[in-house]
């Protein structure tokens, strides 16, 4: 077991399914950033990405 980082998103109060695992904490909230901003930088309405860690197997396919 290795310690990654879950990408969360939620779209209007709903939380999609997924499972984007990252090794670097670094990395996931890039990507968290990325989805809830804008192309000018403004927070989307409605949107909203966060990591959260999570213990996971070492065969688990990672983003990074």
């Amino acid at each position: 077991m290795v310690m990654a980082f879950l990408l969360v998103v939620n779209v209007a109060g709903e939380q999609l399914a997924g499972n984007m695992m990252f090794r670097d904490i670094n990395r996931c909230n890039y990507f968290a950033y990325r989805i809830e901003h804008n192309e000018k930088g403004k927070k989307q309405l409605d949107i909203a990405a966060y990591c959260i860690p999570k213990m996971v197997s070492t065969k688990t396919t990672f983003w990074d």
